[in-house]
């Protein structure tokens, strides 16, 4: 909903999941580390990686394992496995994701990477591959789930996404703008 001010233009707020992808991203990115897709990695540390991924799976089938927790974890992975790529392992991932774009928000996409238009990526996904996705899409401003957080620091989702959107939208100056939510939830 965009609220109507004099003609002001709106910033844009885009979700990530299911809304700028037609996907969600977070099982491909699960099942990128389950595989051990790390080339520069020796086979034996890959299929480390990959066996933890895997066990921390199961645990979370098996409701051993809250999401959260699954999600730190396998960030703590993923940062393990791709120390020493120089972003190679980011960007083969990002480079797939980024072919489940939503065709039909490219134009508007394509407004935000001119700078025609303000807009801010919030999403729950892992800043690990979010940070690099959102800004192959043109977002200068992107929110998304820390890469290193404590236990029990939840992810970028529900009222602290909320919170640091306003927390950004107020250190820009935005704060009095009218907003479009990009979202496919409440």
């Amino acid at each position: 909903m965009v609220a109507r001010r004099s003609g002001e233009i709106p910033v844009l707020i885009f979700d990530l999941d299911g809304t700028i992808l037609a996907i969600n991203s977070f099982p491909h990115w699960a099942a990128y580390v389950a595989r051990g897709c790390f080339p520069h990695l020796g086979l034996a540390r890959r299929a480390r990686i990959a066996a933890a991924a895997i066990a921390l799976l199961g645990l979370r089938k098996l409701g051993l394992c809250d999401h959260e927790t699954l999600k730190r974890r396998l960030q703590h992975l993923w940062q393990r496995a791709t120390r020493d790529d120089g972003g190679a392992c980011e960007l083969n991932f990002i480079g797939g994701l980024s072919r489940h774009v939503r065709p039909e928000l490219k134009p508007v996409l394509a407004a935000v990477a001119s700078g025609k238009v303000d807009a801010i990526l919030a999403t729950a996904a892992a800043a690990d591959y979010a940070d690099a996705l959102g800004r192959s899409l043109g977002f200068a401003h992107v929110l998304a789930t820390p890469r290193s957080r404590m236990p029990g620091e939840p992810s970028n989702r529900g009222e602290r996404k909320r919170d640091s959107v306003m927390t950004l939208l107020r250190a820009r100056g935005w704060q009095d703008r009218p907003l479009a939510v990009f979202t496919d939830h409440a």
